[in-house]
């Protein structure tokens, strides 16, 4: 079995200025949904943020940007909100993080 690899999704906008109100209940709920249509693929870990809009995942098997298209999916059917999300793995996050931690 390959290992899963480690990224992260940010949702743009989520509870901004009295806007897009996802609770964080209501988020678990949609990746429990996911996970268990693709537990092959995904594995969530957690929901972290001021606004709970990063959410951190291990992933074989599919695109970093998949994972992102189904919670995009995943909050339009149980909102009706268009909620953007990008997707990057840890080991970019650490690399940028690593070249301007020092400026």
């Amino acid at each position: 079995m390959r290992s899963r690899k480690l990224g992260i999704a940010f949702l743009k906008g989520v509870r901004m200025f009295g806007q897009n109100n996802i609770s964080g209940s209501g988020l678990r709920a949609i990746l429990r949904e996911i996970e268990s249509k693709h537990s092959n693929n995904v594995k969530f870990l957690g929901i972290y943020g001021v606004h709970s809009d990063i959410v951190v995942f291990k992933k074989q098997g599919v695109h970093y940007a998949t994972i992102g298209q189904w919670i995009e999916t995943g909050i339009k059917q149980k909102f009706g909100l268009e909620i953007p999300v990008t997707t990057r793995s840890l080991q970019t996050i650490k690399k940028v993080v690593e070249r301007f931690k020092e400026r």
